[in-house]
């Protein structure tokens, strides 16, 4: 698979994660003036993150350079207070490796650890 290909998902995926980023900053804004809406910031962010599921699905399958080796990406989330107190931690991890990946070409990078855990964060913020 073409380098562009696989740059092209990472992009993809760090807007996905430049979302999630400022997500914080919108549930308090949402939750003072208009908190009928909070509900609307959690499908929205569900959609984010199982979006950057399904891209780091596709970077395992065109790239060779993948690594199973555990990755630190935070807490995981068992509840949706620990979605909302640990997105912060985990966006910042998952988004250091997408931009080392794009920076170096030789960087095993850990899509299947980011996909499980985007997939873990959507799943817990679409129960909600």
């Amino acid at each position: 698979m073409p380098a562009t290909a696989l740059t092209r998902l990472l992009v993809a995926a760090q807007a996905c994660l430049d979302f999630a980023s400022i997500a914080p900053e919108i549930r308090r804004i949402a939750c003072e003036y208009a908190s009928e809406y909070e509900e609307c910031l959690d499908v929205s962010l569900s959609q984010q993150l199982e979006l950057v599921s399904g891209l780091m699905d596709a970077y395992v399958i065109m790239c060779k350079k993948t690594s199973d080796e555990y990755f630190d990406l935070g807490e995981e989330p068992r509840s949706h207070e620990d979605a909302v107190r640990h997105l912060g931690a985990f966006v910042a991890a998952a988004g250091g490796a997408v931009r080392t990946a794009l920076n170096d070409p030789e960087f095993a990078f850990p899509a299947q650890w980011i996909g499980v855990r985007a997939m873990t964060f959507a799943c817990v913020f679409r129960q909600t």
